[in-house]
């Protein structure tokens, strides 16, 4: 495994922690239009969310281990 690689692998990591805690802060924000208009789609906005984390990281995975079996 070469540390270009690795290093591109934590970077992209990283970018998907700072995605999660950019939802959270959006998730803390205390305005009460925002939150009663973010109460009404909570449930599908979350599992969107979730989805798209998790997907995310199954496609950084699957390309840096196709990347470190060919080096």
């Amino acid at each position: 495994m070469k540390k270009e690689s690795l290093e591109n692998f934590t970077e992209e990591i990283n970018n998907i922690r700072n995605y999660i805690k950019y939802i959270e802060l959006v998730n803390n924000i205390k305005n009460s239009d925002l939150e009663k208009f973010l109460h009404e789609f909570n449930v599908q906005k979350k599992i969107f969310e979730y989805n798209s984390i998790i997907i995310s990281l199954y496609g950084i995975l699957e390309n840096h281990v196709g990347i470190w079996i060919k080096e």
